[in-house]
């Protein structure tokens, strides 16, 4: 069984947080940490307004001074309560995965919720009842291209690309704590289209393409499309949120990258949080302000809100969020073409005798592909005839579902309006 290692999991013990970061209207008890503290309890959860099943990730940090390990936290009873005494009872679905049920506790804004644990060694775990807050709409999402300025080996190198904005709703309403939740999907193609397959088994009888295997559509697997979270952390304070600063950068994307060669989607949900949640979140990106995710090795400890409930001086980490979600909004975005660099892994290709070739090639060099390559007037757009090619197997060469990706186009892909890119 695989399993996906959660963000705040990482999170790597090494010495107290500096007292830059604390503030006097969050007083929470931090106590001291050894540098030999291990196996500590890591707690990754969260209820919002949006239905569920939500899910809780427990696991061990391991020494500070080993590579790091994941570690899950199996066999312990976890709950969500509300302040009405409603309770549930999350189903570990794999090592360390805690899942509320379909149908289950449903976050609703204005109620009050906690997370308690009771670990398998009997000890037992909670945070303070934290309200679910009104949510904040997104007004617009904006996107344009600039240079980020990044060091690479005491270099500053100049990187162009998709810097992305979001603008949130002014509202007169007391100052809201804003966390944005990031999702990618972008577009990417293997090297060739492959339209006939020799496989093991096959007759060797080959004279011309018609005594090939012809590929099927769902076996051409040349587009693909692939989804990931972004690790990175966005957070704000709403106070500072006025008409003439509204907005906020998110993610950039860098151009001459695989994600940049075709269409790019960013999803983006906005959250309203606690104050303590915003400096947990804002001191878990001071930590890695070289990369800003909460994968990096972390040279401070950050502190958040589950504590022993009978020995307030075992440190616990990670944090249970308590957020109102707005309503998911997404900006479709394609690179000029002066911008795209096609990463384009090496293949071979055989044109001279493909079919003596293909009657004599080695069972174990099965399977082969035979792509279909264009010949171009004088190099340019018309196509004057298309010849047969050997596609020796590479497997990222002719099946792009080997990076990750799926082959099931999202439904707004082609439909939806690609937002226009401007240099800024």
């Amino acid at each position: 069984m695989t399993t996906k290692i959660p963000n705040i999991i990482r999170v790597i013990i090494i010495s107290l947080i500096s007292s830059c970061f604390c503030f006097s209207c969050v007083e929470d008890y931090w106590p001291e940490l050894k540098a030999d503290d291990q196996n500590l309890l890591v707690v990754d959860g969260k209820i919002t307004n949006k239905p569920g099943p939500y899910k809780v990730v427990l696991s061990r940090s391991s020494n500070i001074q080993k590579q790091f390990e994941y570690i899950p936290e199996t066999n312990a009873i976890v709950s969500i309560t509300d302040e009405q005494g409603n309770s549930e009872t999350l189903t570990e679905v794999e090592d360390g995965i805690y899942l509320t049920s379909q149908g289950g506790i449903q976050g609703v804004i204005g109620n009050k919720y906690k997370i308690s644990i009771q670990t398998s060694d009997g000890e037992k775990y909670e945070s303070e009842f934290d309200e679910i807050r009104e949510t904040v709409p997104i007004e617009n999402l904006k996107a344009a291209i600039e240079t980020n300025e990044i060091f690479n080996e005491n270099e500053l190198i100049e990187e162009p690309g998709i810097q992305f904005y979001v603008e949130p709703e002014i509202s007169s309403e007391n100052p809201k704590y804003l966390y944005w939740g990031l999702e990618e999907t972008y577009e990417y193609h293997a090297r060739y289209r492959t339209y006939y397959e020799l496989n093991k088994g096959d007759s060797r009888d080959i004279y011309s393409l018609n005594d090939l295997r012809e590929l099927k559509d769902t076996e051409k697997r040349y587009y693909c499309y692939k989804t990931n979270h972004l690790k990175d952390i966005f957070t704000y304070n709403g106070e500072f949120l006025s008409e003439g600063s509204r907005k906020v950068p998110l993610s950039f994307l860098a151009f001459g990258t695989s994600k940049a060669d075709f269409r790019y989607c960013l999803t983006v949900t906005q959250y309203t949080i606690s104050e303590q949640a915003h400096l947990f979140l804002k001191s878990m990106k001071e930590l890695n302000k070289d990369d800003g995710n909460l994968h990096s090795k972390q040279p401070y400890q950050v502190f958040g809100n589950i504590k022993n409930i009978e020995n307030e001086n075992e440190t616990v980490l990670g944090f249970f969020f308590v957020a109102g979600a707005s309503e998911s909004e997404r900006i479709l975005t394609e690179a000029p073409p002066q911008y795209i660099e096609y990463q384009e892994p090496l293949c071979t290709l055989i044109f001279d005798d493909i079919f003596e070739t293909l009657r004599k090639i080695d069972e174990e060099s099965l399977p082969v592909y035979v792509t279909l390559v264009d010949e171009r007037e004088g190099g340019g757009e018309s196509m004057i005839s298309a010849f047969p090619a050997l596609l020796l197997y590479t497997p990222e060469c002719i099946d792009c579902t080997v990076k990750g990706g799926v082959v099931i186009k999202p439904d707004y892909w082609d439909n939806s309006f690609i937002y226009e890119l401007e240099e800024d």
